[in-house]
């Protein structure tokens, strides 16, 4: 009798013991489902804010650049259909009739921080959507707030039936361009590294600014450069500059002028350039060019590339216009030495490998802009080595991956800019003047920030 009680009992317990493991159970799987689901439904609540944000500051764009814009007189309407329809497009709920998703309009203050536009009538953050019209402000992208309403599970049986997760993202427009902005651009961003030298004994550089995404260095006895044009180096570098020696440039004392200044490195987008494919057969650059004045090689090209004999002057040896494109190098020596150089040669340069040009030449851009185009990623030597005396260049000289050289005397003369991966200029009485209707097409960039 005894024995049967005790069995009972123990049933008993078990059973008590396998109700409170069940709660406990449930609970666990309950936290997990809401811990799941807030996760997941953050996940959804940024994608939509971020696709929102960039579509939005995207038509903001649009609608700045418009020609014909007038400031205070543009309607945010479209602006403001973009930001929902980007969010309902990525799940956030209702978006498309304007719930769970808002934005605010982002300028700079006078900190140069990014920050949210005020409405100066309410003292609020400023909503797009707020007047009816494009705020007349200094405007610089946009922040989306987006939100995603959550039933819950667990937390439902303590009385919290529904969360809402809420989520921003930042998007802003760049209009800086490594080509428009900039007479001498030098892209490495390897700290403690000059990766700019200006050195001739004289020098100019007009009608554009000098940025390095590491240190600078600017000597030589004489260096004039155009005043309120910028001249950057990288945040942290220590610039190797001689204010005394600069003349008719940037006041480093001077608040109101954009001056000798620390910002940010400027990494390069994927698309800041031309491909190497634009430029061979079948590319689209190619194609742009006569039939009879485009070459492409897999070796070297020489001298003897460029040169023809006038048929009707045997003595007079010509530099012959057109889109050269190799594999190889470009290896042209003694121009200075061919024919007449009354009349601007008409070339372009396009070379996996090294470009270099000596003698005294006189050349405007053949196609697109473009003097010299160098994959190459000799930084020791020069991807580009430009040397000689009595040189009037004009065109854009890149090698995103390698140095710039330029060196001689005597009126070298660069009308366009320069961007590598280093510069490295010396000599004398060199002169570098921008000219920004060389640079590819500059659209203002959209950038999704933290």
């Amino acid at each position: 009798m005894m024995k049967h009680m005790r069995q009972h009992g123990e049933e008993g317990q078990v059973a008590i013991i396998l109700a409170m493991a069940m709660i406990g159970l449930l609970g666990i799987v309950g936290l997990a489902l809401d811990g799941g689901m807030l996760y997941w439904n953050q996940r959804r609540a940024q994608n939509g804010a971020d696709a929102a944000a960039i579509a939005g500051t995207s038509a903001l764009v649009t609608a700045l650049t418009t020609d014909g814009y007038t400031c205070g007189t543009v309607s945010e309407q479209p602006i403001l259909n973009v930001v929902r329809q980007y969010a309902a497009g990525n799940e956030v709920p209702d978006a498309s009739s304007g719930q769970n998703v808002e934005a605010f309009y982002l300028t700079i203050n006078s900190s140069g921080v990014r920050t949210v536009l005020t409405n100066p009538s309410t003292g609020k953050p400023w909503k797009v959507g707020d007047t009816g019209l494009i705020p007349c402000m200094d405007l610089k992208g946009m922040l989306v707030k987006a939100s995603f309403p959550q039933d819950t599970f667990l937390a439902g049986v303590i009385g919290i039936v529904e969360t809402n997760v809420t989520v921003e993202a930042y998007a802003i427009f760049d209009h800086r361009h490594w080509c428009s902005d900039f007479a001498v651009f030098g892209a490495d961003r390897t700290p403690n590294r000059d990766v700019v030298k200006l050195n001739p004994s004289t020098g100019f550089v007009t009608n554009g600014g000098i940025h390095s995404n590491s240190g600078i260095l600017i000597g030589g006895s004489s260096m004039y450069l155009e005043q309120y044009r910028p001249v950057e180096y990288a945040t942290g570098e220590t610039p190797k500059i001689d204010p005394k020696k600069i003349s008719g440039g940037p006041d480093p004392n001077d608040k109101d002028t954009r001056g000798i200044t620390a910002v940010d490195s400027y990494p390069l987008p994927d698309d800041a350039f031309y491909r190497f494919e634009d430029f061979k057969p079948g590319g689209f650059i190619w194609n742009e060019a006569n039939s009879s004045q485009r070459f492409y090689y897999t070796r070297d090209i020489g001298v003897s590339d460029v040169e023809f004999t006038d048929p009707n002057n045997k003595k007079e040896t010509y530099l012959r216009d057109g889109l050269y494109v190799t594999t190889g190098s470009v290896k042209l020596n003694g121009l200075d030495n061919l024919g007449p150089t009354d009349r601007p040669w008409r070339v372009t340069f396009v070379a996996l490998g090294d470009i270099q040009i000596s003698g005294g030449i006189n050349n405007l851009p053949y196609i697109r802009g473009v003097f010299a185009y160098s994959l190459s990623n000799n930084t020791s030597n020069g991807a580009v080595k430009m040397s000689g005396s009595n040189n009037r260049w004009a065109g854009m000289i890149v090698a995103p991956n390698g140095l710039i050289g330029i060196s001689g005397s005597k009126i070298n003369d660069m009308s366009g800019m320069l961007m590598g991966l280093q510069i490295d200029i010396s000599g004398s009485q060199i002169s570098v003047n921008h000219r920004p209707e060389y640079c590819p097409p500059n659209p203002p960039r959209v950038l999704l920030v933290q």
